[in-house]
């Protein structure tokens, strides 16, 4: 809000990148520090509750990034380095075209810069690499990354996680399994776990439907 001129010239570009030109950011208006959603044709709907889940992901998370690093206090400064950061499953709306990229803007937004924790948490191990692979293309974790698996039950169990440990969504699914035997409440998650394998042996495997 201390600068909207800079977030909104940042956010169209990003959304430029991203290959959306349907929707950008104007000023709400000339004499206010408010910003909203518009239509290249200028048409004074209710845009954003006309834009799809996915768009509406993208659109706050990239909010999201202006706000983590700026502030909505003109006399306050921006001290990155008292700041926690938290995101939780960025793209669990999104299709895979935007896998990459938004690991890219989380990469070179949040990641490298100079906050004092981030915390992100995500059901996708393709994203969940591509985040790795930027920082480092070998097997190793990243220097300063720490990586955890959070297991579900009656209470939520957090269990170191290396690198290669899950390589692929067919590994996870068999970890399911594996957890379900020592651990009855993973018990309602055993029969999507066993359908996937089989979806995944069948398609990839056989190269056919079951």
């Amino acid at each position: 809000m201390t600068n909207i001129d800079s977030s909104i010239n940042n956010i169209n570009q990003q959304l430029a990148e991203l290959g959306i030109h349907s929707f950008k950011i104007v000023k709400a208006a000339d004499d206010q520090q408010r910003y909203k959603i518009a239509r290249p044709t200028g048409e004074s709907v209710d845009v954003y509750n006309t834009l799809s889940e996915g768009e509406k992901t993208l659109i706050s998370f990239l909010y999201f990034l202006e706000c983590a690093s700026g502030s909505t206090n003109e006399s306050s400064p921006v001290l990155l380095n008292n700041r926690i950061v938290v995101i939780d499953d960025p793209i669990s709306s999104l299709s895979h075209n935007y896998v990459y990229d938004i690991a890219a803007l989380i990469h070179h937004k949040v990641f490298s810069e100079n906050f004092k924790q981030v915390f992100l948490l995500t059901h996708n191990l393709f994203f969940f690499h591509e985040l790795l692979m930027l920082k480092n293309a070998s097997n190793k974790c990243p220097a300063g990354y720490k990586l955890f698996r959070v297991a579900k039950s009656q209470f939520s169990l957090v269990h170191d996680l290396k690198r290669d440990e899950l390589q692929n969504d067919y590994q996870m699914y068999w970890q399911v399994v594996k957890d379900s035997t020592s651990n009855p409440s993973y018990a309602h998650m055993l029969p999507n776990a066993m359908r996937n394998i089989l979806e995944h042996y069948f398609n990839f495997v056989h190269k056919k439907s079951h």
